[in-house]
């Protein structure tokens, strides 16, 4: 926790008669985790007395309780895994629904983005695109779609170019 609050300035003088000194307090948890401090002695303050000693003498030290605490946001997403459309007529339309809840404290932002999007975003290109179809099956599951799609003709370029250009609607 020492530089999850960082003081500024750390020391100073103050003369006689000068105004008031204002040290900032800053709370900067530096964690992957959640972090709660209630009430803890974290800090103090030393008062030093110049003319006492080589370097001066500590003439009291006061301890400065701190409260803080970080959190992440908590969120719920209904259905979990899988929109499931079923079997559809083609040229029908069916809606499905996600939920998202707010369970923090805080307010968030979501974005749902399709895949190819979303790693665009990340800074992943149309290779990662490719490899999702690779990895496609063809309506009957023999895997033909993604080999003749990833052979390396003109047929197939262009084949990949409308694949991905769908996948980007």
């Amino acid at each position: 926790l020492d530089t999850s609050f960082p003081v500024k300035p750390n020391s100073g003088r103050l003369q006689i008669g000068e105004k008031p000194q204002q040290v900032q307090v800053e709370f900067h948890p530096l964690t992957n985790r959640e972090i709660s401090v209630k009430d803890q002695a974290l800090l103090k303050c030393n008062i030093i007395e110049p003319k006492l000693g080589k370097e001066g003498q500590v003439i009291a030290s006061i301890p400065i309780r701190l409260s803080a605490r970080s959190v992440f946001s908590k969120y719920s997403i209904h259905p979990a895994h899988d929109i499931n459309f079923g079997p559809m007529v083609v040229g029908s339309r069916k809606q499905r629904f996600l939920t998202i809840e707010n369970h923090g404290e805080f307010d968030f932002r979501y974005a749902v983005l399709k895949l190819a999007a979303a790693q665009a975003r990340l800074g992943k290109g149309p290779a990662s695109n490719l490899k999702r179809l690779e990895r496609s099956r063809s309506r009957d599951g023999s895997g033909r779609a993604s080999q003749q799609i990833m052979r390396g003709s003109k047929k197939a370029d262009s084949l990949r170019q409308e694949v991905l250009g769908q996948q980007d609607r």
